[in-house]
């Protein structure tokens, strides 16, 4: 069991293998393996992982698919796609608060609370495994490890909480985006969507100046002050990082909260 989690995707850099699998049809198998990466798992909490009761759905781009405080029955993982968590103001305004990729269980405090925490919508064309939560809370009963990797995945998530609500706070536009792009590049890199320095984010820029707290056109004038200076560029939906230490000293960028295996190494090789 543990041998097939650890399967690689071919592209993906070696300290990775062992830690994730390429998801040809909606499968659980990423968010395990996210789990396993940061939790000590036995062969047979992973094998009640993996069976875990799920159904995929499938949401068009565009489509909100949660109401914050709303009544929830069960979470989703994020089997392909890009999602947002976020709030939305009266007036319209709406400030993405998450970006949920593969392999992420999105709004995890919802697990818990049975009430959505955050609206969600998909960004892009998305498929979606839901889980009822008379199933997480079964298996979290009978293995209290597998809560307890549960726990950490959600005290990840409220890490990267902190420093996006330190970025909006404290940094200016251009070391929020640097740093945004630098988170990024990480958690794509680790389930293997890197290559060299370069990811694809299917974000327009209302939606990343929905993430970073500014307007549309100031989003335009970083991104074009970053390509000039060399930093960084964005074309097509796609990041190119040109100035990977630049990057990192620009945003004040350190991977140690999303707490993966190796990454402090490899990032900072």
């Amino acid at each position: 069991m543990r041998q097939a989690l650890m399967t690689g995707r071919q592209h993906a850099p070696a300290w990775l293998q062992e830690d994730i699998m390429s998801l040809a049809t909606p499968s659980i198998d990423l968010y395990v393996a996210r789990l396993a990466s940061r939790s000590n798992l036995s062969d047979e909490e992973l094998d009640a992982l993996q069976k875990l009761p799920t159904r995929a759905v499938r949401k068009k781009a565009g489509t909100s698919f949660t109401i914050c405080g709303e009544k929830v029955s069960g979470v989703w993982i994020v089997s392909s796609g890009l999602v947002s968590g976020f709030q939305q103001l009266r007036s319209g305004l709406r400030q993405i608060t998450a970006l949920h990729i593969e392999g992420d269980m999105a709004d995890q405090p919802s697990a818990k609370l049975g009430l959505a925490t955050t609206g969600l919508e998909a960004l892009t064309d998305v498929t979606l495994l839901h889980i009822s939560r008379t199933a997480l809370q079964s298996v979290q009963s009978s293995f209290p490890a597998v809560a307890g990797a549960m726990a950490v995945d959600a005290a990840v998530d409220a890490a990267i909480q902190i420093q996006w609500s330190t970025n909006a706070g404290r940094k200016c536009s251009r070391s929020r985006l640097a740093h945004f792009f630098c988170e990024m590049a990480a958690r794509y890199e680790y389930i293997g969507q890197g290559v060299g320095f370069s990811f694809d984010l299917p974000m327009t820029q209302f939606h990343l100046a929905d993430a970073m707290a500014i307007t549309p056109v100031h989003v335009n004038r970083v991104l074009m002050a970053l390509r000039a200076e060399g930093i960084v560029e964005m074309r097509h939906r796609r990041v190119f990082v040109l100035d990977w230490e630049a990057l990192i000293r620009l945003g004040e960028f350190s991977p140690f909260y999303l707490h993966h295996r190796k990454s402090h190494q490899a990032l900072n090789a």
